[in-house]
């Protein structure tokens, strides 16, 4: 039967939501600082009053975690559309999970981690623009094994751009939630 848009349900809480896509149990592109990411988008979260939602590919965590909870391929293609269809930023290390911000919203930050120069890598940031996605770049150190290296990390300063970029996205989002409101009062 397949999935209509009828039985997703696209409507975005009150909070805000980052959306992290992990490559912790890919075998390359693991991300040398996720935990201290993490913990720093906790923090940011926190005091903006949004969520983090951790994404990998095959294991959703957002998933229901029900006992009975169906773990059927469908159900996981419907709760990431949900999840990425709810965010307001998606954060993530060049990789195929990032194909998923084709879900989300016109106006969601996306914010990449990936490999400056290399054009086979260009193609979330034009996936991005075609979507109406505010794209940011943010460049991994340079390593010769490039798409193929079992773990990156991030420039000198790009953890702080990372978080920047989260907080930006979540500010836009905000006043684009506002000015939604004041629309609907009209």
């Amino acid at each position: 039967s397949g999935i209509s848009a009828s039985t997703i349900s696209r409507g975005r809480s009150s909070k805000l939501k980052i959306v992290y896509c992990s490559r912790s149990s890919s075998p390359t592109r693991k991300l040398k600082e996720e935990n201290e990411l993490l913990s720093r988008l906790e923090k940011v979260a926190s005091s903006m009053n949004a969520e983090l939602s951790i994404f990998e590919k095959g294991n959703n965590e957002n998933a229901e975690e029900d006992v009975g909870a169906d773990s059927s391929p469908l159900h996981f293609v419907k709760s990431t559309i949900e999840l990425f269809s709810s965010a307001d930023v998606v954060v993530g290390v060049h990789g195929a999970s990032l194909a998923n911000i084709v879900f989300s919203e016109v106006g969601t930050t996306v914010v990449e981690m990936g490999l400056e120069g290399l054009p086979q890598a260009s193609h979330y940031r034009h996936l991005s623009q075609s979507l109406g996605l505010e794209h940011v770049d943010v460049f991994l150190m340079k390593d010769s094994r490039s798409l193929g290296a079992t773990e990156v990390q991030l420039r000198l300063g790009g953890m702080n751009e990372v978080v920047g970029a989260v907080v930006e996205g979540l500010d836009n989002a905000s006043k684009r939630r506002m000015m939604e409101q004041q629309h609907m009062e009209l």
